[in-house]
């Protein structure tokens, strides 16, 4: 008898393939694998008995992969796909790894691979070995324990780690010393459950729950959460469990890989790590102005024969870039011209017709900002200027991340249909869009509707503009990308509503955006 387990990945990695080759390697039972593009296919052969025994095995021992999108099994009449080797080098913790934990083993990875983590002392940095690994987890446990920082190096970063202070926001992740804990903060649904527990531990943007908000008002409702990655930390986290530290914090260096959990799909931010060797040169095709490079990546993507294109990247950090991609040449179709202070925003304003008395009426409810406004142009800037005309702080990053934190935070259908319009052909009427905001806020709107109105506005004019463009250029597709999607109401929003008539979608294979 031979069968067939199939997978379908979003990543062209090996390390799936690695791990099927592992286990059925070990199996001693004939075997092939035949990896082609995203479909990775594990050929088994054997009596029932056997075959049963080797499904359990590998149900339990191969992590999950965030990247996995299907997976089936089905009886073959063939043995297909060959031996082959397939390379992992991360250190990523495994379920053997765990159980060997937790029966009192430190044992490496089944790729050979053990702890990639250093630990800060006095005397530098010292890597984590199996010969000084309880001494290094002692000395970190007290540290903490103690109320102390301790400071770690891996492969991709710099962090300090500390215990959790509910009254402190200087921290950018949240670790549950266990994931059993998260229900104490957090609203957690399947697809982020299973993104926290995967194989790849990506953060993932948690909402706190009513109990945890009445009892920290002036808490954020929002949190980055990440589960621990390698075999010290998840040791250290347990021991910190067990001495009843339900959370720890962490300040990194730089972003952590980030999945985005939407309605029925995961889309990544800072995943680089992830990545096939043959496709990293292509992730920042965002800095990247060869015609080439988008060229591959809008195939990876779209799959698509049309020869234009449309790119939507929306940073959080960069210039957006709203471009038409042809065979020899690429143009911008939409720009901004933002002030570089709130002095000249609202001067400009109040030449408009009528303005003047909104400006009035606001200044006598609310406080307009003043000072500069240093930013890019992009449509983030003006979610970070809106933000502080509203009230959410006079830190214009901050305050853009409140209004899209707000926009998350609403329950219901739908918003306030705000101004999101043209000023001509290419530029974006910044005043128009402000001012319907700051109508919509002296009309008493709650913010949260508010702003969640603002993001569903900004989707129903980038499919009305994506209309115009597909009739224009023969733009059929669109892929998008960046930062900005990381509000999970936008991604999935945009999604609902592009591919309406568009045939808009996040790449397969590209990550969002490579945030350093």
């Amino acid at each position: 008898m031979i069968l067939c387990f199939e997978f379908n990945h979003s990543n062209l990695n090996d390390n799936s393939a690695f791990f099927l080759n592992f286990y059925a390697q070990k199996s001693e039972l004939a075997y092939g694998i035949d990896k082609n593009g995203y479909d990775l296919r594990l050929y088994v052969q054997g009596d029932q008995e056997e075959l049963l025994k080797f499904s359990d095995d590998i149900s339990t021992k191969i992590p999950h992969s965030i990247f996995l999108q299907s997976s089936r099994v089905f009886v073959s009449q063939t043995l297909g796909g060959k031996h082959a080797k397939f390379k992992n080098l991360l250190s990523n913790i495994t379920p053997n790894m765990v159980d060997d934990f937790k029966n009192g083993k430190i044992t490496v990875c089944e790729n050979g691979v053990f702890s990639d983590i250093a630990i800060k002392s006095d005397d530098g940095f010292t890597n984590v070995t199996q010969s000084n690994f309880d001494n290094l987890l002692n000395f970190a446990f007290k540290e903490i324990i103690g109320g102390k920082n301790v400071i770690f190096k891996d492969i991709n970063n710099e962090f300090d780690m500390f215990k959790f202070d509910e009254l402190s926001d200087k921290f950018d992740i949240l670790t549950p010393t266990n994931l059993c804990n998260l229900p104490k903060i957090f609203i957690v649904n399947q697809n982020e459950q299973i993104a926290l527990a995967s194989y790849e531990k990506p953060a993932v943007w948690l909402k706190t729950n009513a109990i945890y908000r009445q009892n920290h008002v002036n808490s954020p409702h929002f949190f980055k959460v990440a589960a621990a990655r390698d075999i010290f930390i998840y040791a250290l986290c347990e021991k910190l469990f067990a001495n009843g530290v339900s959370f720890i914090s962490m300040r990194v260096k730089k972003p952590l890989f980030t999945a985005i959990a939407l309605e029925n799909s995961y889309i990544f931010l800072n995943s680089n790590a992830y990545y096939d060797g043959e496709i990293s040169d292509v992730i920042n095709f965002a800095e990247d102005k060869n015609l080439a490079n988008f060229n591959l990546a809008s195939n990876l993507a779209l799959g698509s024969k049309n020869e234009n294109r449309l790119r939507i990247f929306l940073s959080k950090f960069k210039n957006d870039e709203i471009k038409i991609y042809r065979k020899n040449d690429d143009f911008s179709v939409l720009n901004f011209n933002i002030p570089n202070s709130f002095e000249k925003l609202f001067a400009k304003l109040k030449n408009q017709d009528g303005a003047d008395r909104l400006l009035a009426n606001y200044e006598l409810n609310f406080t307009l900002p003043n000072g500069k406004i240093e930013l890019a142009s992009s449509f983030f800037s003006l979610f970070c200027i809106l933000g502080v005309i509203l009230g959410y702080g006079s830190d214009l990053e901050k305050s853009g991340a409140k209004l899209l934190q707000n926009a998350m935070d609403f329950n219901g259908a739908k918003g306030p249909r705000l101004d999101f319009k043209m000023l001509d052909r290419s530029e974006f009427d910044v005043l128009k869009f402000i001012r319907s905001a700051m109508s919509f806020k002296l009309a008493g709107v709650d913010d949260r509707l508010l702003c969640y109105g603002c993001i569903e506005s900004f989707v129903y004019f980038l499919s009305d503009f994506c209309d115009a463009l597909k009739d224009d250029f023969g733009a059929f597709d669109a892929i998008l990308q960046g930062s900005l999607f990381e509000c999970k109401t936008l991604a999935n929003l945009i999604l609902k509503h592009l591919r309406v008539s568009t045939n808009a979608r996040f790449s397969k294979e590209l990550s969002l955006e490579e945030m350093f």
